[in-house]
């Protein structure tokens, strides 16, 4: 799921107050026949970040120039990490019984044009042998560094305002600890990008130690039982797959009296035969539960072939068991993020 976790207005409040200087005063052409040697080699400062921007040229070459810096604004900002929109996903760490995000970077081009300022377009080369148009541009890296300080404390006050204690059900209390550990991921990455620039980290305070360590505890202190759909599923099962894969990644596991929530599951077969070849297709749609109410759901399927039915169905089994591994608990945590 996506998450932007930036205030676009703050930010950009914050780069107007650091820069005041144009994006395009030091932007010249370079008409040269030689490739300039930025190409190959990007320039190295330690007082600047440095990024090349590259746009075939299609129509205009003026309209090449502008997708080129557009393209250099965004290349910074994938080093700054500034206007990241995350897909965020929970990974388990199964031994510590602890819920950590994964963030992915996707860098929308869109917006970062606009979001970073303070660009310095530093040179341009229009290479008319292969219709290209070059631009590098530089961006200060003392600001960079006021702008993840800025934003390290915008997210930890947010994690501070949330109310974890006051939650009355546990699926509220689920919520909220799933924003705290989206929110440290997206902290955490910000962390990575100072010590990049070699400035120190931000530790956490106090406040925001406690409300990391009470997301931990709610999650620790949550009961799941699996449950199968007897009625609609068929003999050979899955059960097995399940809670192994949950139980390795952490999920406390219980009877169905004691749970606070419910996977319910089936399993569904598709058979053919093909040149003396049996294939079985097993689909394992799963249905989250709190409170007898639905409250997510989920589909897995896998597919395996052999000569004996039997034994393709234990082989798609297994392979519904990888696909658990890989993908069910980051599924059911995402369920909570919403």
């Amino acid at each position: 799921m996506r998450y932007k976790h930036f205030s676009l207005l703050g930010l950009l409040s914050l780069c107007l107050l650091l820069s005041a200087c144009s994006s395009t005063d030091k932007t010249h052409s370079n008409s040269r026949q030689s490739k300039p040697l930025w190409l190959s080699q990007t320039p190295q400062d330690s007082r600047y970040i440095y990024a090349i921007g590259i746009a075939t040229i299609t129509d205009s070459v003026a309209t090449a120039q502008q997708r080129a810096n557009d393209a250099a604004r965004v290349e910074l900002a994938k080093t700054i990490a500034v206007t990241l929109a995350a897909d965020s996903q929970l990974h388990q760490a199964g031994n510590q019984q602890q819920f950590d995000y994964q963030v992915t970077e996707n860098i929308q081009s869109s917006t970062s044009a606009e979001n970073l300022q303070g660009v310095q377009l530093i040179e341009s080369y229009h290479d008319k042998s292969n219709k290209t148009f070059y631009v590098l541009a530089a961006f200060d890296k003392a600001k960079a560094i006021a702008l993840l300080e800025h934003e390290i404390a915008q997210v930890d006050l947010q994690i501070d305002q949330l109310e974890l204690t006051q939650a009355q059900d546990k699926l509220k209390q689920l919520k909220l600890a799933a924003q705290v550990k989206q929110k440290m991921a997206h902290r955490n990455k910000l962390n990575q990008g100072l010590a990049q620039f070699q400035s120190q980290k931000i530790m956490l305070s106090e406040l925001t130690r406690a409300q990391l360590n009470q997301a931990n505890a709610i999650w620790q202190n949550t009961q799941f039982a699996i449950v199968q759909n007897v009625s609609r599923s068929s003999q050979t099962d899955a059960y097995s797959q399940l809670s192994s894969a949950l139980t390795k990644q952490g999920f406390l596991l219980t009877d169905r009296q004691q749970a606070d929530f419910i996977l319910d599951y089936r399993i569904d077969w598709q058979l053919h035969e093909q040149s003396n070849t049996h294939f079985a297709t097993a689909l394992c749609p799963i249905s989250l539960y709190f409170s007898d109410k639905k409250i997510a759901e989920f589909s897995f399927k896998a597919k395996a072939g052999s000569g004996k039915p039997s034994h393709a169905k234990q082989k798609a089994i297994a392979k519904l068991g990888e696909r658990f591994n890989q993908q069910l608990g980051q599924q059911i945590q995402a369920s909570f993020a919403n």
